[in-house]
């Protein structure tokens, strides 16, 4: 694995993150993987 693709891996993980930090609590009976 390159260094390009892990700082590009670790981007998205912490844009996740973020996305469901931000996001209200999900809907009763709807779990994220």
């Amino acid at each position: 694995m390159t260094i390009e693709l892990i700082k590009q891996l670790l981007d998205a993980c912490y844009l996740a993150k973020r996305a469901r930090e931000m996001l209200p609590a999900l809907p009763e009976g709807v779990t994220s993987s």
